[in-house]
């Protein structure tokens, strides 16, 4: 009996590894979404901070140079926290990326297993059907008459 041989084995194996890449691109990007978020809410308790600063400031009537000092903190913050908010949803669409571009692997690598599946389950046909043909021909053989008549 010969052995199965997927003819597309080697194109498998490649979608195989390409999803791989994709799984490990996908959770780079995840994490530097995560790192993003983490450094935003950092940020925005760094601003909620100075916030409360100013308002103390404020309610105690400190000097004009240390509530302008204050204010400046604060604007420049918020300021930095436009920006990372910017690289959040950045990061947001690069993940989003990867999940379609991993999702596309999979899909490929599925396609291709599916095909040897099927290849597989034709081969497993045809040798049962060799093996049936076979034992009608060791069957017809061992019980034709020529045979019998040369037994005796």
């Amino acid at each position: 009996m010969s052995k199965f041989v997927f003819r597309l084995d080697n194109i498998l194996s490649l979608k195989e590894k390409v999803e791989e890449q994709e799984k490990i691109n996908f959770g780079n990007a995840q994490a530097a979404l995560d790192e993003a978020i983490d450094i935003y809410e950092e940020l925005l308790e760094r601003r909620d901070g100075a916030e409360d600063n100013l308002r103390n400031m404020l309610k105690e009537c400190g000097s004009v140079l240390d509530i302008r000092q204050a204010e400046s903190a604060v604007s420049i913050i918020k300021m930095y926290c436009r920006t990372q908010l910017m690289k959040v949803r950045q990061e947001e669409r690069n993940v989003e990326e990867a999940r379609i571009k991993l999702e596309e692997a999979m899909t490929e690598r599925k396609t291709y297993e599916k095909l040897k599946e099927n290849e597989f389950e034709r081969y497993k046909q045809e040798m049962q059907k060799k093996e049936s043909l076979e034992i009608d021909e060791l069957v017809s053989y061992k019980y034709s008459p020529n045979t019998i008549s040369e037994v005796r």
